[in-house]
């Protein structure tokens, strides 16, 4: 809701308020639709290529609980997922081929699993026990 300026001196006051609604206006429109144009670009770019996803549950392996916030690393990439409140984590945009999936938590051995197969276009699921490390 504008003020109302009319008849008044701050006449000026009122052109500048209309300047600068305007100028805010403006960039929210062009910061907007940059990154809706941003994101149809991506999603265009990967259209045509193979991608995979890698799904799977972390669990502990002698209670079988669900192991929150656990992190799951693919050697030789830059990617690190935790897992959500029911132990579960996906990885998606993997090229085919095999990998090698770290698992760690707080107070359990690190567990590796070796030549992880990533076929085209298929969701792989994975079921991680992991072994809490005894204090003795």
């Amino acid at each position: 809701m504008l003020p109302d300026f009319t008849g008044c001196k701050f006449a000026a006051v009122e052109k500048v308020y209309m300047r600068i609604k305007f100028i805010i206006s403006f960039l929210l429109i062009f910061v907007t639709s940059g990154t809706v144009f941003a994101e149809g670009i991506e999603s265009t770019e990967n259209a045509g290529e193979s991608r995979s996803v890698i799904t799977g549950k972390v669990t502990d392996k002698l209670s079988g609980e669900e192991l929150v916030c656990a992190n799951i690393f693919i050697d030789g990439l830059d990617m690190k997922v935790c897992t959500d409140v029911e132990g579960k984590f996906s990885i998606s945009n993997l090229e085919p081929g095999n990998y090698t999936i770290k698992v760690s938590y707080i107070s359990y051995k690190e567990t590796v699993v070796e030549n992880v197969r990533i076929k085209k276009n298929k969701s792989n699921e994975l079921e991680i026990l992991l072994e809490p490390i005894s204090f003795q």
